[in-house]
């Protein structure tokens, strides 16, 4: 890097988990093809010969002086006349290809920053073919990245600098932009509100950009369709760890705050965020990457949050481009990566190897971690086993339950929907019992509370379809809770509790699903 020196601001970046509050659930009972083309396609990214922007731009940075600013300009006149520059070559060797090919050829992806290149569909054959065209370097597939997935602020210090006097600036990461590639953001979010105690307006928003990565126009720029985050969460979830502004009940919505604790809140609360969607669904495209990659150095990020799998062949896979990122000054922190049922040991299983990245991985904690809500009858008899152990999800809006041990559990067979169109329940049905509700026809929080007002203690709706639901449930003040599939009524009128009844305040960041009514997680024990 020369006589370079990066400036390391203060902002933290974490990757937290969120944890499942342990509560009851119930019995329940089980219940694509690919159409191939002949000549298959895949993504392929082409890199060309010239340079990127950021390489050019320092050449000519170093020939007019031996001191090379630390941060490049990429929006000065000469970025813009390289970048022009740029742009006319590719198009050359792009109309190469497209003779090479004999058809037309429409990249998905164009790269300009971190190197001159573009992304587009080819068969293997294909790529075969334009490997040799003057103007081609190299010629490889794009592949694809996963998504990756505790205590809060405190526990890793941040709260040590956020003690310090308001006038220094950086405590909270004031002055900083957050650039976070993943599955998008919400731009409703409460977390990217224009916080004014931060000093965010409509003249300085919170949320500079959003965008989604999955295609550019010529220049580069992520033109996507859709930069909300439409798939698991991940995206807001991370960004709002990262730099999401602090929550109260005062919020709109309000989180779920647990008991001992009166605010959430991200570790940088005062950074700025620009979004950057490089992630579809859990899978990752390596062109998406790329393009996010590129896009985020061109805006100047200060910090760029990574929580996605790769970095083992870092000289030679994507995070090579990160070492042009912290050659403009920008800071890279990546996950570790996850352990899984098939990776229970990390030992040499880090992703982001690169010593130019900040690898981030969750370390030993001074807290438990809370098993998943089950729940499993006791009685009457020998209860069959499949009324044992049961997962639930705790809905967004309604309070974490208490504990409970062998209690009834009853479902109206006369109206089992529970809507107030069809009837509703009879007053006083679920008095000191568990309410089971089947999904469907009116909104969780009508079935909840008709329950409540029937007498329930507690309400708990089986999905009408194979898979987990999160149930947005802030209109409900009942205990209530979802599981997987859908129950036969009757088949097990037994009793019910729970497997475990630990609780603990946590202190992990909410994350936040793109309805503004799903809350989950929060600082204790919630439901992802």
């Amino acid at each position: 890097m020369g006589g370079k020196q990066i400036r390391v601001r203060a902002l933290a970046s974490a990757i937290s988990i969120a944890l499942i509050g342990v509560l009851p659930s119930v019995a329940f009972s089980a219940e694509s093809t690919k159409t191939q083309a002949a000549e298959p396609t895949e993504s392929y990214i082409i890199r060309f010969a010239e340079g990127g922007l950021l390489a050019q731009l320092r050449d000519t940075q170093t020939t007019a002086s031996t001191q090379p600013s630390t941060r490049p300009n990429l929006n000065s006149a000469a970025a813009a006349a390289l970048r022009a520059q740029i742009e006319q070559s590719q198009t050359q060797t792009l109309a190469l290809i497209a003779s090479r090919l004999t058809r037309s050829v429409a990249p998905t992806h164009r790269f300009q920053v971190t190197l001159s290149g573009a992304a587009m569909p080819l068969t293997e054959a294909e790529a075969d073919a334009i490997r040799t065209i003057p103007g081609v370097v190299s010629v490889q597939k794009a592949g694809f990245e996963h998504l990756d997935t505790f205590a809060g602020p405190p526990f890793i210090g941040a709260n040590l600098v956020w003690d310090v006097p308001p006038s220094v600036i950086g405590t909270r990461g004031q002055g900083m932009v957050l650039g976070g590639i993943d599955g998008g953001t919400n731009l409703g979010h409460p977390s990217f509100d224009n916080d004014p105690s931060c000093g965010f307006s409509a003249a300085n928003l919170k949320q500079l950009s959003a965008v989604d990565c999955s295609v550019t126009n010529g220049s580069g720029q992520c033109t996507g369709p859709d930069p909300e985050d439409q798939s698991v969460g991940h995206g807001v979830h991370t960004a709002s760890t990262a730099a999401g502004n602090t929550l109260t009940a005062a919020s709109v919505p309000p989180p779920p705050i647990p008991s001992g604790f009166t605010q959430i809140s991200g570790v940088a609360p005062c950074a700025a965020v620009r979004t950057y969607k490089g992630c579809q669904t859990t899978s990752c495209a390596g062109a998406d990457l790329l393009a996010s990659i590129n896009n985020a150095i061109a805006d100047g990020v200060d910090v760029i949050n990574y929580s996605i799998s790769g970095g083992n062949s870092p000289w030679s896979d994507l995070d090579r481009n990160f070492l042009d990122a912290v050659g403009a000054g920008i800071v890279v922190a990546a996950s570790a990566g996850n352990t899984s049922a098939s990776i229970p040991d990390p030992v040499g299983q880090v992703n982001h190897n690169g010593p130019w990245v900040m690898t981030v991985a969750a370390s030993s904690h001074d807290q438990n971690f809370v098993v998943p809500g089950v729940l499993g009858a006791v009685g009457p008899g020998t209860p069959p086993a499949n009324t044992q152990n049961l997962a639930t999800t705790k809905g967004s809006g309604t309070p974490v339950g208490t504990p409970l041990t062998a209690e009834i559990m009853r479902q109206n067979v006369a109206n089992p929907i529970g809507c107030t169109s069809t009837g509703g329940f009879p007053a006083g049905f679920f008095a000191n019992a568990i309410a089971l509700i089947p999904r469907g026809s009116c909104s969780f929080e009508e079935k909840i509370n008709n329950a409540q007002g029937a007498g329930a203690i507690m309400a708990v709706i089986s999905n009408n379809a194979a898979g987990t639901v999160t149930m947005s449930t802030a209109g409900a003040t009942l205990p209530a809770y979802s599981i997987r599939t859908a129950l036969h009524p009757g088949r097990y009128p037994g009793r019910f509790q729970p497997a475990r009844s630990e609780c603990l305040d946590l202190g992990h960041q909410a994350r936040y699903h793109r309805s503004r009514c799903q809350y989950s997680g929060g600082s204790g024990c919630g439901a992802e």
